[in-house]
């Protein structure tokens, strides 16, 4: 039977439809392959409206990473629709000034942010840029907020930024070269007056430090406000070859015998109590717990690592092996050195076992972390390296070459540490 005029002209049409469908689809498709593999350019603008400040998003895929093109602040304000100029100073050059071509950002009217977008976004897949140019000069004026948000009348500061997604670990090519970051400037070492002959150092958060001597001199010396200009020593009979100084005044040292002693205040008693006969043959000693009277250390014999709370007449083994140094801050979390490495171990955590803290650079021959988390560790080669968390860990050199051997930091920042000539030198 013979197909009629209507029934052709539906399937022809049915056809050119599935047709147009598929070329659609194919050419969708095709445009998403394109985003995802060719970069192409992106705008990370924001307007302040009423206020001086505000914060922008620069986003890429996944596999790709951020490349800052320009970015630019200007003083805005409402638009002249006849001259086609800015209420505040003139963004864009006229070309005649000789310092931007034209239709560039003029460089006198305008605060180029390329350098400082670039060098902080530059190779993330995602950044948040901080936009804030209170009191910033636009061509030797000022960009107070006068913005009225219901009339559109005054000027505020804008943000013009450009940026494109390139393949990750391709190069980038920023307007402006990135600004390099700067390196934290180290804290300078002072001598601590009134320390000798130290083996070991420990510094609470009340500006006093302790030191032992070695066992032929069989002292302990600790300073009274060591930032003073007339610090007092104090001077107590006894050994530790490791040493731990709490808030309250507390010292807390391993003997010669590697038992465990304790004074309740270097500035008030000479009597050191022997506090844990039974625990093993103890190595590392710490009571910086805070006000909480709880004290820790590591065996030698066994390696296991144990925490003492205030009154509880026990210990509490933990899961924790082979430190042969320990500390504790405030929080009541614990580090130490284990086969050469440096551990943590969190006070939420006493149940499980501690993390490994990566130091790359050097080798570990001390460790100390304050309340904030911040840990310092000397090295084998007598440097002195900072990292401000346990966690995801950036170490910073902040001594080298001093023949640095322990190390002890406060929750305040402060960084002490004794050298192999027994001096003992502290950050203010």
């Amino acid at each position: 039977m013979p197909m009629s005029a209507g029934m052709i002209m539906t399937i022809t049409f049915l056809i050119t439809t599935a047709g147009v469908i598929i070329w659609y689809f194919a050419v969708a498709y095709k445009y998403k392959q394109t985003l995802n593999n060719f970069s192409y350019t992106r705008g990370a603008n924001l307007d302040t409206l009423d206020k001086n400040k505000g914060a922008v998003d620069l986003t890429c895929e996944s596999g790709a990473e951020i490349c800052v093109w320009r970015a630019n602040a200007i003083c805005t304000g409402a638009i002249n629709s006849q001259s086609n100029t800015e209420g505040g100073p003139e963004p864009i050059s006229n070309g005649l000034n000789g310092n931007s071509a034209y239709g560039n950002f003029d460089i006198n009217n305008t605060i180029d942010l390329t350098a400082d977008m670039a060098g902080k976004a530059n190779g993330k897949q995602s950044f948040t840029y901080n936009f804030d140019v209170t009191n910033k000069n636009f061509g030797g004026k000022m960009c107070p907020n006068t913005y009225n948000t219901k009339t559109g009348a005054g000027q505020r500061p804008q943000l013009i930024a450009t940026y494109a997604c390139i393949p990750k670990g391709s190069k980038c090519q920023s307007s402006k070269p990135p600004t390099p970051p700067i390196p934290p400037t180290p804290p300078s070492f002072q001598q601590v007056k009134g320390i000798s002959g130290a083996v070991n150092v420990s510094v609470n958060n009340n500006n006093q430090i302790c030191g032992s001597s070695s066992p032929s001199k069989f002292t302990v010396q600790c300073v009274d406000n060591y930032n003073g200009n007339s610090p007092k020593t104090y001077t107590i009979p006894g050994y530790a070859t490791q040493l731990s100084l709490s808030d309250t005044g507390g010292l807390l040292g391993v003997g010669a015998t590697n038992n465990v002693f304790s004074l309740n205040n270097f500035k008030t008693g000479s009597q050191w109590s022997n506090i844990t006969s039974t625990v093993g043959q103890n190595i590392s000693v710490s009571n910086r717990f805070g006000t909480s009277g709880t004290i820790a250390g590591s065996t030698l014999q066994d390696t296991y690592t144990w925490v003492m709370p205030k009154g509880s007449g026990g210990t509490n083994k933990l899961a924790v092996y082979g430190w042969n140094v320990l500390d504790s801050n405030a929080n009541g979390d614990l580090c130490g050195i284990a086969y050469g490495n440096v551990q943590f171990l969190s006070a939420s955590n006493y149940a499980g076992s501690p993390i490994t803290v990566p130091t790359p650079t050097f080798t570990p021959t001390s460790v100390s972390i304050n309340k904030t988390g911040k840990m310092c560790a000397t090295s084998s080669k007598g440097d002195v390296w900072c990292t401000s968390s346990p966690i995801n860990p950036v170490w910073n050199s902040v001594s080298t070459g001093q023949n640095f051997t322990n190390v002890s930091i406060n929750d305040k920042g402060s960084v002490c540490a004794n050298k192999n000539d027994g001096s003992v030198w502290c950050t203010s």
